[in-house]
């Protein structure tokens, strides 16, 4: 299984709950349940940092996989590069 593809997004401009309340959805966040439809929805209390790093993570996947094609980095680099790759698709 992959993950839902972006964009992920943080649909409200302004807190629900509080200043530490964020929504972040991606795909179809209500058709979970039909088969061939992916998306969520994920709201709770986190800073606004983290609901922008977090609705970011696939965007930063995919920029992390083209840098990672380019074998010129420095071995140490291109290790951590794969292995917060591997860590974001579950292989760590």
């Amino acid at each position: 299984m992959t993950h839902t593809p972006g964009p992920w997004r943080l649909p409200y401009t302004r807190e629900v709950v509080g200043d530490y309340y964020h929504i972040i959805e991606a795909g179809d966040p209500y058709a979970a349940d039909e088969p061939g439809i992916s998306g969520f929805h994920l709201s709770g209390f986190m800073s606004a940092e983290d609901a922008r790093l977090i609705a970011a993570a696939p965007d930063l996947l995919a920029a992390a996989k083209i840098v990672a094609a380019d074998e010129s980095w420095g071995s140490h680099a291109y290790r951590v590069l794969w292995d917060a790759i591997a860590k974001a698709e579950g292989l760590e």
